[in-house]
């Protein structure tokens, strides 16, 4: 069985291609260590840890009640990655807490 389909593939080289593009240019490289300086700190760290052990163990409740298996794990890894962290960011950010927090419910 195959980990990743063609498209994640090509993602990821595409992905690469930009990151390479990036270090050869001076000025996005300097902005690159700043936005990576940023990300290392404190506040923004545990927010991340904080989040990864919320979906760690909601996913651990998720596997004893069989709605779960390793199998979906690279689907979790990849909403934890793209989806959870923004929509945990937006959450803690949005002006209208309220009304944020109502249209995600509405989602779900």
């Amino acid at each position: 069985m195959n980990l990743f389909n063609n498209r994640e593939i090509a993602i990821t080289i595409w992905l690469f291609a930009i990151f390479i593009f990036m270090l050869v240019k001076r000025e996005i490289r300097e902005s690159l260590l700043n936005v990576i300086k940023a990300f290392f700190k404190i506040k923004i760290l545990f927010s991340i840890f904080l989040m990864i052990a919320y979906t760690t163990r909601l996913l651990i409740v998720l596997h004893l009640v069989r709605l779960w298996n390793t199998s979906l794990l690279k689907d979790s890894v990849i909403w934890f990655c793209f989806t959870g962290i923004l929509m945990c960011f937006n959450l803690v950010t949005s002006k209208k807490k309220r009304t944020f927090s109502e249209k995600l419910l509405l989602i779900i």
